[in-house]
């Protein structure tokens, strides 16, 4: 007798998953699953529901560091290095403190199952332009920029002038290190002007912020892939429901 899993009767004949690699699964499906997940959270109440509450209970106010430093003036002078780091220039935007950053890094990761976060390191010259108190910032990446294989224009599978392997935009070595990552300048959809011909970035400026599920995995894929369907149908059954309660109580 074999295994009772790998049974094919009238309930499981139609249950042929395949089993492709995840990054061709990805690469088949990966664009979908954002464009759909990034539809529940803006637009569907449980989506956005529950993207909330994770965001809510695993970043909440942030995650403050503690000095075990002895010295009682060199803790106070480091925890005020870092309030006023985390309060005006870890952002390289700008736009948000260290603690928002770390909330719209989740938001970002839990629809699109990734992100990039790029390591931004400025000149003396450009920290007294701009200035600033130190020279590292952080700088967020969504993961519609990284480029697919398919926008290459012609290099194929391979870097031309190293030989290495690029995964959906990730550039590998022979051991499957990530030695760059190919960037568009802009989201594809975007309004800003920019080429769509991606450039090539060191992968040692970057960490790619994703959880692996699988071996040979080099891309995220979304937090909320096996319950997208369940999501949007409820949602549909959710209005139905109202509609009718709507239309009965006309009657």
């Amino acid at each position: 007798r074999g295994f009772d899993g790998a049974r094919s009767d009238r309930m499981t004949q139609t249950w042929n998953p395949g089993n492709a690699s995840a990054d061709v699964q990805i690469r088949m499906d990966g664009r979908v699953l954002r464009e759909r997940a990034r539809d529940l959270v803006q637009n569907n109440g449980f989506g956005k529901g529950a993207l909330n509450a994770i965001v809510a209970n695993t970043i909440g106010t942030g995650i403050k560091p503690m000095p075990q430093i002895e010295d009682r003036d060199q803790r106070q002078a480091w925890r005020d290095a870092w309030n006023y780091w985390a309060e005006f220039e870890a952002d390289v935007t700008g736009h948000q403190h260290f603690y928002e950053l770390s909330a719209l890094a989740l938001k970002e990761i839990v629809p699109t199952g990734e992100l990039l976060l790029r390591y931004v390191w400025f000149t003396p010259q450009e920290m007294r332009r701009r200035g600033r108190r130190t020279p590292f910032g952080l700088q967020l990446i969504e993961a519609e920029r990284i480029a697919d294989e398919s926008e290459y224009g012609g290099t194929g599978d391979r870097n031309r002038d190293s030989g290495n392997l690029i995964r959906n935009g990730v550039e590998v070595d022979s051991y499957g290190m990530p030695v760059a990552y190919w960037l568009l300048d802009t989201h594809p959809n975007d309004i800003a002007i920019g080429t769509m011909v991606p450039k090539r970035h060191d992968a040692a400026m970057f960490r790619h912020v994703f959880v692996r599920e699988r071996i040979g995995q080099y891309r995220g894929s979304s937090w909320m892939a096996a319950a997208i369907n369940w999501l949007y149908k409820l949602g549909v059954y959710t209005d139905n429901e109202m509609m009718a309660s709507a239309l009965s109580s006309c009657v």
